[in-house]
């Protein structure tokens, strides 16, 4: 089974999978969902998010000292109206004054590092 854990334990999995790079569902505001290669650059200090299948430059990013808000599950507009209720422990959002990230995380992952839960 999918193991069980606290918010604080998603949150310290959500960074330490962000520091080492992951690869994540990006919601956009109409719901279209692309993988995206999430990863924390530790020269520039800042959160990117990029193609994940290609090498370009990145889309979106947030400088780290500009990180507002981590929301664990359908808590912003987008992900309220897109995401589905009974995977709503695997989505999170990453807030900053100027992006938002709505991040779901997929099978690929798996249950081993923990990200979805089941209560």
């Amino acid at each position: 089974g999918v193991p069980i854990i606290s918010p604080a334990e998603f949150e310290e999995v959500v960074w330490v999978m962000l520091c080492a790079g992951g690869v994540f569902k990006k919601y956009n505001r109409k719901g279209k969902t692309v993988n995206r290669l999430v990863y924390l650059d530790h020269k520039t200090m800042r959160l990117q998010c990029r193609d994940a299948k290609r090498d370009r430059d990145e889309r979106d990013s947030i400088p780290i000292d500009k990180l507002q808000e981590v929301h664990i599950g359908i808590k912003t507009a987008t992900l309220k109206k897109y995401g589905k209720s009974y995977r709503e422990d695997c989505y999170f959002s990453l807030v900053s004054p100027t992006v938002t990230l709505d991040l779901e995380a997929t099978s690929v992952q798996g249950p081993s590092c923990c990200l979805c839960r089941r209560k």
